[in-house]
Parts: C-alpha cells; sequence; structure tokens
C-alpha cells in the first residue's frame, strides 16, 4: 500500500472514530443534559409532583409533599395528601392553552376549607403577606390584588366571587366558566402560603364530621348528638319531636319556609341587628310594647336538608341525633312566670328556666329570653368540653342567634378574671412550675386579648390553646367537679356575679372553698351574711352514665377559679370565632365538578 493510500486510510478511520466518540458523547453526556432539561420544565415537574409522596413537612400527624413546581393545582393535590385524604385518581387533566386544570369534586374544596380554617378575610386574618410567583396564563380579578404575586396578564379574565384565606393559603373561586374549552363550572384558584409557615400545625382531634357541622353551625356532644346553636324556626321548613311537660303542651309555634341551605346563604346580620333582636320580641308588633317571654327549648330535629346531607355524607353515615332549639307554647300559669322573672336581678337558681343575660347597653330593658335550664347547661357543657385546636374552629352562625349570646356572655368576663387571677398566681394552691408557667402563658394571652379589643385580628388560638391545656390540667382531680363549675359560670347570672366579686378580693377569697354534692348535682356556696345558696346541675344532660350518689367534696377556690377562667375563655373564643358559613356558601354555590389551575 502506498503512503497515500495509508494516510487515505487513516483519515477515514479517524473520521469514523470521531463519528462514534461523538455518537457517545450524545448519548453518555448531551442525552442525559437534554433529558434533564426536558424534566425540568414546569410540565413535567407538575406531573412528577403530582404523584410524589416521599417529603412530609406540615407537623405532628400531618404530611405533605415537596415540590418545585408553580403549578397550583399540582400543590392542591398534594395538600390533599398532606390533610391524608386519598382521592380516586386516573381522569384526565383538562389543557387548555398550553395549562393543564384539575378537575376535582367539590368535596375536596371543602375538606381543605374545613382542615385549614378557611373563611373570608373579614372572619380572620387578613393573609396579606402572600408573596407567590405565578406563571398563569388567566388574571383572577379582585380589589384586593396582591401586587406581589405578579400574575401573568392574558386578555381573558375570570372575576372572583369569593376569596377565602387559611391557615394553609388561599384560595380564590371564580364565577362559573363557559367557553373556555372545559365545561361550565367554578374555576379555583389554590395559593399556599410558604412552607416555613406550616411549622407547628396540629392535627385535628376532631373527626371530619365534626368540623363539618361545626362549620354549620352544631357542637358536638359526647354522647354523640349534635346541638344546633343556629335558630332554624326563623326560617326552616325543618320537622322537630314534639313532647308533653308538666304545665302545658310545649312544641312548635312558628312556620317555616326555608331550608337550612337558605339560611346558610341568606343568613346575613347587619351590625345593629343584634342588639335589636334582643330588644323585643318576635311576637311583638309595636316596638313600644312590653316584650312577651320566649322560652326555648331542645327539640329532636327529624328531618334533614337534602342538600347539606349530600356533602356530609361524604364523611361517613350520620347515626348521631340532631337538637335545635324551638320556641315553646307555654301555658297562662307558666308564661306569667316567665314574665314576671323578667324584671327581677336573678333568677333563683332551683327555677327550671335560666335568662338570657342582659348587656350593659340593655340595663334598663327587661330580659325576656328564657332557656330550659337543663338545655342550657347541655349545650354549655358542649362548648365547656369541646377539645379545642390551636388553629380554632370554623364555627357557623351569627353572635344575634340567642343561644350564641348564652355561651358567649360570661366571655365579656374572662380578661378581667385573667387578670385577677395573674396578678394573684402566687397565692394560687398550686406547684412552683404550674404557678411558673401560669404567669407567663396568662400574660402572652392578656397581650392577645387586648390587641384583640384595639381591633387587631389575632393569628390563631395557639395561645389561648396552651392555656386551655394548663387550666385543665390544673383542674380538679375529678373532671365532673369543673365541668359542673364550668357549666354554672357560663349559664347562670348570679354564680357568674358572685365568681366576680370574689376575684375583686382575690386575696380575701383564696381560702375559701365551695361544696359540690355530686349525689344530687348540687354545688353550695356560702353566703355573705351567713345562709348556703344552692345551685343545681342536671347531671342527667350532662353525663349518659350518671349516678346519683351521697358523696360531698369540698373545693377549694383556686379549683373554683381555674375552672370558672376556663369557662369564661372558652365564651371568649366562640366570640372570636372564625365564620363557618363563607366556605359552606362558596362549596354549596358550586357544581360538583371545580377545576383547579
Amino acid at each position: 500500500m502506498s503512503s497515500s493510500d495509508r494516510v487515505s486510510l487513516a483519515g477515514t478511520v479517524g473520521t469514523w472514530v470521531a463519528a462514534f466518540l461523538a455518537l457517545i458523547a450524545l448519548v453518555a453526556i448531551i442525552g442525559p443534559v437534554m433529558i434533564w432539561a426536558a424534566a425540568r420544565t414546569e410540565r413535567n415537574k407538575a406531573l412528577h409532583d403530582a404523584g410524589d409522596t416521599k417529603q412530609p413537612f406540615i407537623g405532628s400527624g400531618i404530611h405533605f409533599v415537596g415540590f418545585d413546581s408553580r403549578a397550583t393545582w399540582v400543590q392542591f393535590a398534594s395538600l390533599l395528601i398532606a390533610y391524608g385524604v386519598t382521592p380516586e385518581r386516573g381522569d384526565n387533566l383538562v389543557i387548555y392553552q398550553g395549562k393543564a386544570i384539575l378537575p376535582v369534586h367539590r368535596v375536596w374544596i371543602l375538606v381543605i376549607g374545613l382542615i385549614g380554617r378557611y373563611t373570608t378575610k373579614e372572619s380572620r386574618l387578613h393573609r396579606s403577606n402572600l408573596k407567590r410567583k405565578l406563571t398563569l396564563s388567566v388574571k383572577f380579578e379582585s380589589s384586593t390584588q396582591n401586587p406581589s404575586q405578579n400574575d401573568t396578564v392574558e386578555s381573558i379574565t375570570w372575576p372572583v366571587r369569593m376569596d377565602l384565606n387559611g391557615t394553609t393559603g388561599q384560595i380564590k373561586i371564580t364565577e362559573k366558566v363557559s367557553g373556555l374549552g372545559i365545561s361550565e363550572s367554578s374555576v379555583a384558584m389554590f395559593l399556599p402560603r410558604p412552607l416555613s409557615e406550616f411549622a407547628g400545625i396540629e392535627a385535628e382531634t376532631l373527626s371530619l364530621q365534626d368540623l363539618f357541622m361545626l362549620a354549620i353551625g352544631c357542637l358536638p356532644l359526647t354522647s354523640r348528638q349534635y346541638i344546633v346553636m343556629i335558630e332554624l324556626w326563623v326560617a326552616e321548613e325543618i320537622e322537630f319531636g314534639q313532647h308533653l311537660m308538666d304545665g302545658g303542651h310545649l312544641g312548635p309555634q312558628m312556620p317555616r319556609t326555608l331550608t337550612w341551605t337558605s339560611y346558610i346563604n341568606t343568613r346575613q346580620d347587619t351590625p345593629d341587628e343584634t342588639a335589636q333582636r334582643r330588644s323585643m320580641s318576635r311576637r311583638n308588633t309595636r316596638l313600644d310594647e312590653r316584650p312577651e317571654p320566649l322560652a326555648l327549648r331542645l327539640e329532636k330535629v327529624i328531618s334533614r336538608d337534602d342538600e347539606l346531607e349530600r356533602l356530609r355524607n361524604t364523611f361517613g353515615p350520620m347515626t348521631q341525633e340532631i337538637w335545635a332549639f324551638e320556641p315553646q307554647t307555654l301555658d297562662p300559669g307558666l308564661f306569667a312566670d316567665l314574665r314576671m322573672k323578667m324584671d327581677v336581678t336573678f333568677i333563683d337558681p332551683s327555677f327550671e328556666w335560666v335568662r338570657l343575660p342582659k348587656t350593659d347597653k340593655e340595663a334598663n330593658q327587661p330580659s325576656h329570653i328564657f332557656f330550659w335550664r337543663a338545655d342550657a347547661q347541655k349545650v354549655a357543657h358542649a362548648l365547656y368540653g369541646l377539645p379545642w385546636h390551636p388553629q380554632g374552629y370554623l364555627i357557623g352562625g351569627s353572635s344575634s342567634a340567642y343561644c350564641i349570646q348564652l355561651l358567649e356572655a360570661v366571655g365579656s368576663e374572662f380578661l378581667y378574671l385573667l387578670t385577677r387571677v395573674k396578678e394573684n398566681v402566687d397565692s394560687l394552691d398550686a406547684l412552683p412550675q404550674q404557678k411558673t408557667r401560669f404567669k407567663d402563658t396568662m400574660g402572652e394571652v392578656d397581650k392577645l386579648v387586648r390587641s384583640e379589643q384595639r381591633g387587631a385580628s389575632l393569628p390563631s388560638h395557639a395561645g389561648f390553646h396552651v392555656l386551655d391545656q394548663l387550666l385543665s390540667g390544673a383542674g380538679h382531680p375529678n373532671p365532673r367537679i369543673s365541668d359542673m363549675i364550668g357549666v354554672l359560670m357560663m349559664t347562670n347570672e348570679e354564680f357568674a356575679s358572685f365568681v366576680r366579686q370574689s376575684a375583686r378580693h382575690f386575696d380575701k377569697s383564696i381560702s375559701g372553698s365551695l361544696e359540690v354534692a355530686l349525689g344530687t348535682g348540687h354545688v353550695k356556696v356560702k353566703l355573705p351574711f351567713g345562709g348556703i345558696q344552692e345551685y343545681p346541675v342536671d347531671m342527667n344532660a350532662l353525663y349518659t352514665d350518671w349516678q346519683s350518689g351521697n358523696e360531698t367534696i369540698s373545693v377549694n377556690y383556686t379549683m373554683v377559679m381555674l375552672a370558672c377562667l376556663r369557662a369564661s375563655m372558652r365564651s371568649y373564643l366562640l366570640n372570636i370565632r372564625f365564620d363557618g358559613f363563607p366556605l359552606m356558601r362558596g362549596v354549596l354555590e358550586m357544581d360538583d365538578r371545580v377545576h383547579v389551575i
């Protein structure tokens, strides 16, 4: 072979070797780089994150999925998994203008709303510091648009119908959309809060069904019953049971024309409505007439609201009874008796009806709202014993409802009692470490209450939850003793007055005590000038397993004051509750199918 042939052959071989090496580089180096780059696109990150289940971060009992995708539907789906919800999979995403839209059932919006305490900004802290950069193909138009969110704006605008804020983020819900490549339905955008702000969120103590019932205005009882705090008789087509009582037939007396759903959708009090409804009876025809007594008693709700039942059934079969307060038809004797007791300072505690306390503005007006004593104590016990959550609860109903007014009444004493106990904490019959924790925690709660009274919104109920746990743990060894005292504090005007006066003279009262007769359910208080005042507690209404006996227990002042402070705090927390009706209204107005972008 000539030298020129050898050179030509070497050049050919070199060319093929170079081509082979280039092919290896393409497969081994450039290929993975291209695959990695493709995997980092929003589309692939979203699809990957939607199926990832490895990185928990939320907190005790709650797990979340870490992700890089900015697609809000991915974050929404991940939040469902974080809450322990396992939605069905396999349906197709909706693709609109190159963007993926996740179709979900409205129940998933409800679940996130219940656990995340989602409601309108008027009912909880306005999350003005939500900073989230979004690359969306549409703009959500809102009167409170946050410029820091930097949404990509196109010619298409979907107006926001409802803006809900919660502990885990924000949900914007549009009016129903049609003609945009998807079937007509509401569209929701989920804006999660920064991951660092999720630390410390605790798992739920209550079931989803209990959270749902609270949101529509029902308190759960340990006896597997619910008590409705809102007034279904106002405008409601619900059937109640009836019963007889000594002195005449009691039962529903007013017509009902709407469903429970309609009550939730339409009930929005004006600022003056609470005072107006408390200053006149529904049965009055003239404003200058003396109001007639209105007697309320719990009646079993027989019929159910179909639309709410559809939602509630997703949380399991409903086996619990539901009870609601209903105006009673009174015989002439009881009517005259209640009318006379409208003007007295305090009602005899042995009387089987308790009166709704008057506010300071109503000091010169007769109080004409009465509750059957056992029923009032039953609903007070439900609030007193409700396992509280650091984030509070969504609780439906306005303060114009008489039952809620009853439960909120003693909340006005909370700051005063808190201050007096905090100032005298060293005098309490408690361990040194308990006194230190009381002093520190009460100081923090005192700041929260004063801040709230100046108009500030509270970010959570965490500080109150800590104090609630301390008060419960330092209470009487027999929890039923604390229950009885707390229930009396919330339902008996005279007993609450005695407690306030004793707190005023804390240094003298600390050596005092009272007696609790568990056998009869009576709490016995010594009077200043001799004698004993007995306050009955209807134990059969509070406990299904209660049995009478002869045991009498002496309870020192520390235990009394701690139980009363806890009762007044529960009343205060109900007053600053997060309203559950906005979430329920939003979900009820949705079709079953909602699209999350």
